[in-house]
């Protein structure tokens, strides 16, 4: 990366090639968050990009920070500290509703297991610092940390959506399929070696789901997302985040299916 870093430097292209991080919460490395924010600014990150884990297996359960809620509260807050004092933009989840004596408990454990262990900052997964459950509720407004970058105007008006994996993103598997993100229901709305790219990017289904979401009655699967949790529009929900196992073929992204010999 810091050979990518220079190369953009040197050629002159700092302004026309852009450098994402996109980074997924988890138990394991939330509170590494603010290291990732000085890594990125070192860097020369453009825009750090992070979500929570989305769990597909039970093995994942434990890398959750559904349960840890206090703790990825304290951390995130600590990386967007840290990213407005070196200028990194930072699109960041809505924080966990969350009881303020539990939270203080947690992160006073947390504390003190790293110093025994030796860390310096990192402590072990959920399983080893669990605190008192809490229901899902909308984040606090002024707790919203998650900040679309360059929306336009209209998506503050109430009742309308901005996305940027409907308008500025997509997703394009090793087949060739696109889908405007990844949500488990999204829908495979073309493929790039069958089809021009015009044709799939203002496509009918394309065009629904933007139109949808201008109009404020998204698609079922966009209504769904959890990405509308984070940026503190709708209740945080473990529906969108916890699966196990409800998609076999997705749950291994090392694993890939097998052609039919026959």
């Amino acid at each position: 990366m810091e050979v990518f870093r220079d190369l953009r430097r040197a050629s002159g292209f700092k302004k026309s090639v852009k450098f994402t991080f996109g980074v997924t919460l988890m138990r394991e490395n939330i509170e590494e968050f603010p290291l990732i924010v000085e890594w990125a600014h070192k860097l020369d990150v453009d825009e750090i990009s992070a979500g929570h884990l989305l769990v597909f297996t039970k093995e994942l359960r434990g890398s959750s920070l559904f349960e840890p809620k206090a703790l990825a509260n304290h951390w995130i807050l600590k990386a967007k500290e840290k990213a407005d004092e070196l200028g990194v933009r930072l699109t960041a989840p809505a924080l966990f509703d969350v009881d303020d004596d539990a939270e203080t408990e947690i992160i006073d454990r947390a504390t003190t297991l790293s110093e025994e262990v030796g860390a310096t900052g990192m402590v072990p997964r959920m399983d080893h610092v669990v605190g008192p459950t809490t229901s899902c509720v909308p984040a606090r407004e002024s707790e919203v940390l998650a900040q679309e970058s360059d929306a336009p105007a209209w998506a503050k008006e109430k009742g309308r959506y901005w996305c940027q994996f409907a308008w500025r993103q997509v997703f394009v598997n090793i087949s060739g399929d696109v889908a405007p993100c990844c949500h488990q229901s999204r829908p495979v709305v073309g493929n790039v070696f069958q089809q021009d790219w015009d044709e799939i990017w203002n496509g009918k289904e394309y065009k629904a789901l933007r139109k949808g979401l201008y109009e404020g009655k998204p698609m079922p699967y966009c209504a769904s997302c959890s990405l509308l949790a984070e940026q503190g529009l709708v209740d945080y929900n473990e529906e969108g985040y916890i699966f196990e196992d409800k998609f076999p073929d997705q749950s291994r992204a090392d694993i890939r299916p097998t052609k039919d010999k026959n």
